[in-house]
């Protein structure tokens, strides 16, 4: 718990998030129930032919096939999220880091002590108290809130205009520059930071008191990519619900990746899209986005017959396992205030797949914040000074706050 001093008594540091209906709990659980019927199949044909009767004849591609679908389905899709969300390889903390490579392990320790110096510096010099919440399926996540200050109309309260950054794929929240907190802070924006699961702290509860069990359990009943969106509408129930913030005046930032994650969850089953949202560098759809980049992943010419075959290969894959994001019918579902920031520059989501190309002809050019190109420009790099000051200006128009 935070020092009951920093927070006022009025911040609240643990929450846990609720599955918002019955019908988001079954489509969450839908592949657990796939392998109940497959043990229950399974079982009438072990019990009807006999075990060593169905292994000697045909009857054996019955009980086999669906299981080899099932188990391949689940490693492809765990195995396409290292180069989709490395961020939970690069920062992982979790109980079975002591198996991994060495060079791997001592990689993720050394990650694990610079980022917890570095969140303790920026709970410092940034005002913030540490936060943790867990997702409806359990999962725990670490996270920093910082508190805006107060320049009247509802802010310098926890339940004042407020903003949620969702983090690209390979980012820590203890990362953050404390200087880019109170650039919000300052202006009475409220500030949530946190990770997705298995980066740092945000890490699975323990099952039996093994948390080895409770991570090999929920890794396999949940998908990465629906472990994500589950992350992000923790958060966004965390800020509405654990303080009480109304949603009109919840702001949700994303980065590349993260603009996918917020959209999904406050479109999806919590029924948030009265929210703002500020996608930055962000795609249109996740398979175009990893269509164009699979080929110089593994080396290829993206142009040669093996590098084509790649790329189709690989978008059949985001689609058919179950990792695409689609970002354009989310975005149009969001009734609150809401723009793109993008570079036409960028050379991880160019203009081809960004979100704004598909939604050109939808956008008015005041909720269009296009960003310079600068040489050697990097897709996560920070604003420019009045990149800064106009991004600040559309914060503030989303919130209610005068500029």
């Amino acid at each position: 718990m935070a020092d009951p001093d920093r927070t006022g008594g009025v911040i609240r540091t643990t929450f846990r998030a609720r599955f918002p209906s019955h019908r988001a709990w079954a489509m969450h659980y839908k592949l657990l129930l796939c392998d109940v019927l497959l043990i229950a199949y399974t079982y009438s044909l072990v019990r009807g032919y006999g075990l060593d009767a169905l292994l000697r004849s045909f009857r054996a591609a019955f009980w086999l096939l669906p299981w080899g679908t099932r188990g391949l389905h689940r490693v492809v899709h765990f195995l396409l999220s290292i180069p989709i969300l490395p961020a939970p390889l690069i920062f992982y903390a979790g109980a079975f880091r002591g198996v991994l490579p060495g060079a791997l392990s001592r990689m993720q320790h050394e990650q694990t002590v610079e980022c917890e110096r570095s969140g303790l510096q920026l709970m410092r010099l940034a005002d913030g108290v540490r936060v943790s919440f867990a997702t409806a399926d359990g999962v725990r996540l670490s996270g920093m809130f910082f508190m805006g200050h107060d320049r009247g109309f509802g802010s310098g309260r926890p339940d004042g205009p407020s903003i949620v950054r969702f983090n690209g794929n390979g980012e820590a929240w203890e990362y953050t520059d404390p200087g880019a907190v109170r650039d919000y802070t300052e202006k009475g924006m409220n500030l949530l930071v946190f990770n997705y699961r298995g980066v740092n702290a945000s890490l699975w509860n323990p099952v039996m008191g093994r948390g080895w069990l409770g991570e090999l359990l929920s890794r396999y009943l949940t998908l990465e990519r629906d472990g994500a969106v589950l992350d992000s509408e923790a958060a966004i129930q965390y800020m509405t619900v654990g303080l009480g913030i109304p949603k009109p005046r919840l702001l949700l930032v994303g980065q590349s990746i993260g603009g996918a994650f917020a959209l999904a969850a406050a479109t999806g089953d919590l029924n948030a899209s009265e929210v703002g949202v500020c996608s930055a560098r962000s795609f249109s759809s996740l398979s175009a986005t990893v269509e164009v980049h699979a080929a110089a992943f593994l080396g290829l010419p993206s142009d040669s017959r093996l590098g084509k075959f790649i790329r189709d290969a690989a978008r059949f894959l985001v689609v058919a396992s179950g990792w695409e994001l689609l970002a354009v019918p989310a975005w149009r579902k969001v009734t609150g205030f809401k723009w793109l920031e993008f570079s036409r520059d960028d050379h991880i989501i160019p203009p081809s797949i960004s979100l704004i190309t598909s939604l050109h002809d939808d956008l008015g050019s005041e909720r269009v914040h296009e960003l310079a190109a600068l040489p050697g420009d990097n897709h996560n790099r920070s604003h420019t000074i009045g990149e800064l000051r106009q991004h600040l200006k559309l914060c503030q128009a989303a919130l209610g706050l005068p500029a």
